[in-house]
């Protein structure tokens, strides 16, 4: 339905979409556009190249901070979520310490937990790790109290979760999350690797997320910043296009983004970053949801007629399941019949390795996926698992 808005390979059955999305055609021309049309740098070009550059930069700037739910001067480009979740853990957080407290799921992908862990060797802060059932899915009851049993022990507090888990594909119910939050004012930090692309987080303190998980190219994303909090954030970088004015031992930094964004930054990437935007905004996110889910469904139904067990079946995007066999070999032996899946611990450990000892293989869907995909795992699916039983009946 979708297959013609992308550079498509048709050989391929590609669910690898919660590592990596397929490039819509569009971004790839917006991205040669710059290259063909208005390669210079930005900001501070007195030349008409720089000057449309910079036009071009700062338009893509408000795209992608109101695709999330947020305003221009709320937004910093980053390389990604893993680096926007470690400049929030250096910079907003750079003054924290034994009396501070961060809390957050120990399902959570380790983007969203090392930095933490960083932050309590580096800095003495106090982690406070919540409690979740095998879905991945919080247990509230464990976060109000937690943060309810600590509000005179924490003096600041930030909880930080995805919105939408790697593994299983659990949607959290953030308004809930939210809601407590504000009532023991606790900081919320959303990693929105997974969800970005159907949802928008206007009651969110911070927003991390990149472009590649949403049809978008690599090395490109965004840290969205509550305007109020974004003043008390220092630089975690430094270099040029981060100050007003520098002097021998001195340098006064800019305000606002900019502070953010040393050095020459991936301006094409923040052209193609946007336009991913506008062509999830064009298809319709809701739409791009329910394809997904569609998708996502029918997977279920084929990995559970094998005997295998699906860890989540209620996502819109993700279909994980474990079988008795080792989850990397059933992603290998997928991949040697051209079908793209993934396999292991999903950089989620803690989490993975309580719900199985063989890890997790996880199928995640978009929309370049179709019902000829659809055909193709469940044949290569039931091939891989026929090939792994004879193998170890012969051991």
């Amino acid at each position: 339905m979708f297959k013609d808005l992308f550079h498509n390979n048709d050989e391929w059955a590609y669910f690898d979409n919660a590592a990596t999305s397929p490039t819509a055609t569009s971004v790839i021309n917006s991205e040669y556009k710059y290259y063909e049309k208005m390669r210079a740098n930005i900001h501070r070009s007195p030349h008409e190249l720089g000057q449309q550059a910079t036009v071009a930069y700062e338009n893509a700037r408000e795209t992608v901070a109101e695709f999330a739910g947020f305003s221009s001067p709320e937004c910093i480009f980053t390389r990604g979520t893993t680096e926007s979740i470690n400049l929030l853990a250096y910079s907003f957080c750079s003054d924290w310490g034994k009396d501070d407290g961060i809390y957050v799921p120990s399902c959570e992908h380790h983007s969203n937990m090392l930095p933490w862990i960083e932050l309590q060797q580096r800095q003495g802060v106090k982690i406070y790790w919540l409690e979740y059932d095998n879905n991945g899915l919080i247990d509230l009851d464990n976060l109000q109290d937690v943060l309810k049993s600590t509000q005179s022990i924490s003096k600041r507090k930030l909880l930080t979760l995805a919105h939408v888990g790697n593994v299983s594909g659990i949607e959290q119910p953030l308004e809930k999350i939210a809601y407590f939050a504000k009532t023991f004012d606790c900081y919320l930090h959303v990693d929105a690797a997974q969800s970005i692309k159907y949802h928008t987080y206007p009651k969110a303190d911070f927003v991390s997320f990149g472009a590649h998980k949403m049809y978008g190219p690599t090395g490109i994303g965004a840290l969205c910043v509550d305007q109020k909090l974004l003043e008390k954030m220092k630089p975690w970088q430094v270099g040029g296009g981060t100050v007003d004015r520098v002097t021998i031992g001195n340098a006064v930094y800019s305000e606002g983004v900019a502070k953010f964004e040393a050095g020459t930054p991936n301006i094409a990437g923040a052209l193609g970053f946007a336009e991913s935007c506008n062509f999830l905004t064009d298809i319709g996110r809701e739409k791009a949801k329910e394809y997904s889910k569609e998708i996502i469904q029918e997977l279920n139904i084929i990995v559970k007629g094998l005997n295998c067990e699906v860890v989540n079946e209620n996502s819109d995007c993700i279909c994980s399941f474990i079988s008795e066999f080792d989850a990397f070999d059933v992603a290998s032996l997928l991949g040697s019949q051209n079908v793209a899946v993934r396999g292991g611990n999903l950089c989620a450990e803690p989490y993975v390795k309580r719900i199985s000892k063989k890890g997790v293989v996880r199928a995640s869907s978009g929309l370049i996926n179709d019902e000829k995909d659809v055909k193709m795992f469940k044949v290569a699916l039931q091939k891989s698992l026929d090939t792994l039983t004879k193998n170890s009946n012969k051991e």
